[in-house]
């Protein structure tokens, strides 16, 4: 059912978890169906725009454009005062006052492997790197609550990302081997609406490891499905957020912009046994 071509992202792999159908409809059927996600569609396109716009000012200013020059307007009250707190923290973090001038700071990085037989991406916000020292990957969430700290570990982006950075990171630094040392390895990630606070997941070997194979056993797990074997979500929270629930019979109204982090969950695996009956 999917194709051969097929590039899972960690976008992707969230659909996947959240709802099944949702993955088979966006990601390999490129269903459009025009539900609103958000009561307050207004409010919706602002934040999406606010987004855009933050991440293009970090991107500026980890590529050393000066403050005074990077994109945006003023006009913004609110994201201004997301990138005043942005910068005010950013100063304290480790690349900044660790390790002198060698640390390597790459934004909107993008990163590509092969994991088993299937191809995965990333694009990272920050990469910082201190060769054979430390290699930190920073992601900025505008505008959010954090979910809590066990579904934010658990979650594809951070599972994906901590083993691709590992997998694959080293080409991008020129490094002659491929990966990195997971135990030097970290993923922090940062939100607008809690600026101060930083939250932090150090990897290792042994989750490299765990990654690898779990997230593997998921790809072909998700590869062998046929069309009818997608299931539609039990958890009908997410649908309130969903461009297709009118599509599946799942109401037309949507959700409040205030309830969208309701909804986020730990990454799910099928269980062994059925994975193990699967013919891949």
């Amino acid at each position: 059912m999917i194709p051969e071509d097929f590039t899972f992202s960690q976008h992707s792999l969230a659909d996947f978890n959240t709802c099944q159908w949702r993955f088979l409809l966006r990601h390999v059927e490129h269903v459009a169906w025009p539900a609103a996600e958000m009561q307050d569609q207004v409010t919706a396109d602002r934040r999406q725009e606010q987004g855009v716009a933050f991440h293009l000012r970090a991107m500026q200013y980890f590529s050393g454009l000066p403050v005074d020059q990077l994109t945006g307007s003023s006009a913004d009250v609110e994201l201004e005062a997301w990138w005043q707190d942005f910068l005010s923290i950013e100063q304290k973090l480790p690349y900044r006052v660790e390790g002198g001038s060698g640390w390597r700071l790459m934004p909107e990085l993008q990163l590509n492997a092969r994991l088993g037989r299937h191809r995965v991406t990333g694009k990272f916000d920050l990469l910082a790197a201190l060769p054979g020292d430390a290699y930190q990957v920073y992601d900025w969430k505008s505008g959010a609550r954090a979910p809590a700290r066990d579904v934010l570990e658990g979650h594809p982006q951070t599972r994906l990302y901590s083993w691709l950075v590992t997998e694959a990171g080293g080409h991008a630094l020129g490094l002659e081997q491929g990966g990195l040392d997971p135990g030097l390895v970290s993923m922090t990630y940062w939100y607008a609406g809690q600026p101060g606070t930083w939250i932090r997941f150090d990897y290792s070997a042994a989750q490299f490891q765990a990654d690898a194979e779990q997230l593997s056993a998921l790809l072909d797990y998700i590869a062998s499905l046929p069309e009818d074997g997608f299931r539609k979500t039990e958890d009908t929270r997410a649908c309130r957020f969903c461009l297709y629930r009118s599509y599946c019979e799942r109401g037309y109204r949507p959700g409040a912009a205030d309830a969208v982090d309701e909804t986020a969950t730990a990454l799910e695996l099928p269980s062994w046994d059925e994975i193990d009956t699967l013919e891949i």
